[in-house]
């Protein structure tokens, strides 16, 4: 592997979740995406989990700040998303404030639009995304959808999250729990707490609304010619066949078809909090993992490439970096053949 160390380098890492992740996942993607910044372009129109999420996000504070419940003309250009992606996400849109009519929480709340940061030593600052915070005046108990929560008087951050139907509600509360980004958050909110108009012990958690994507159901048939599943409006009818939208084979399917369906999505939400000593052992380990970060970076330490993140077999996925990674392609050049540099820092400064 090539990558562009630079020994004279005295800029701080800056170091946030999405990166946190991704170093943990494999200091060779890492390095790739922050230190190379290469990046392998999407292919065609977008309907994966994460443009979906970007921009159900950006409909819905479009939504409440400026009462346009849409995307943006920006994010819906860079996004390129596909005609049954942009539905769900208008559905979800719609969904959303029917539930929640005053906003992502029932209470007055800030939302916030820069990234906040902590500056921990002059080699590391932390930075997290949060949407906004909220005061609670008193103890109460409000809906979470799934359960009931109970909140103490306080501050508390909020964060917005779409997910695919089907996701284990219960197993997805617990990896939150587990989960780094809640530490960065309450951290740079912590340390921002006197600039934002409160105290830091005053900060008593993450209150995290999800919804679910809608179930989208098209009913599909495979192809006797050429074995590949369509979605059946794809098929061109003439006469009694079905034409494969691929090879052109007619195909003669018993109907009649059943009708498509959507199921509507679902909101719930729930409450994420750390002790200071949970907060302190993070911020510890973020330390740890920005330090080691900064060695790659600057001294030229070599990255460890975590083999057995390479292809994931439940998500069906590759790692982007499969092919130079594993001598499918020349690893002799920086920028890879059909890759293209990015700016990894971008979805930042949305």
């Amino acid at each position: 592997m090539v990558y562009n160390y630079n020994m004279s380098n005295n800029d701080p890492i800056i170091i946030d979740n999405t990166q946190y992740s991704s170093f943990m996942q494999c200091e060779g993607y890492w390095t790739e995406k922050y230190v190379n910044k290469v990046h392998k372009p999407w292919d065609g129109e977008r309907d994966d989990p994460m443009s979906v999420g970007i921009g159900f996000h950006d409909l819905l504070f479009n939504g409440y700040k400026n009462g346009v419940f849409e995307m943006t003309p920006k994010v819906a250009q860079e996004l390129t998303l596909t005609m049954d992606a942009t539905k769900e996400i208008s559905i979800m849109g719609e969904y959303y404030r029917s539930q929640y009519p005053s906003g992502p929480v029932e209470f007055d709340w800030v939302g916030l639009e820069e990234p906040l940061a902590k500056p921990v030593n002059n080699d590391i600052i932390l930075k997290a995304k949060v949407d906004g915070f909220f005061i609670n005046n008193k103890e109460r108990t409000i809906s979470g959808g799934v359960e009931d929560i109970h909140l103490v008087p306080g501050i508390y951050g909020f964060e917005t999250k779409s997910k695919l139907p089907g996701y284990d509600r219960g197993f997805y509360l617990s990896e939150w729990q587990a989960a780094m980004q809640a530490s960065f958050q309450l951290l740079t909110i912590k340390h921002n707490s006197e600039r934002l108009g409160f105290n830091s012990d005053d900060v008593k958690g993450i209150l995290v609304n999800v919804i679910e994507r809608p179930n989208v159901y098209e009913p599909r048939r495979t192809c006797k010619g050429c074995s590949t599943m369509f979605q059946t409006k794809l098929y061109r009818l003439e006469g009694k066949n079905y034409i494969c939208p691929m090879c052109e084979h007619p195909n003669t399917f018993t109907g009649p078809f059943p009708s498509p369906r959507v199921d509507p999505p679902y909101a719930y939400r729930f409450l994420v909090n750390r002790s200071p000593e949970r907060l302190e052992v993070d911020q510890d380990t973020i330390i740890d993992v920005a330090m080691r970060m900064k060695s790659i970076r600057d001294k030229g330490t070599y990255p460890v490439l975590n083999r057995t993140n390479c292809v994931i077999v439940k998500w069906k996925k590759k790692c982007e970096y499969y092919e130079p990674h594993n001598g499918l392609i020349p690893v002799d050049a920086i920028e890879y053949p059909g890759y293209k540099l990015f700016n990894p820092t971008a979805y930042l400064e949305r």
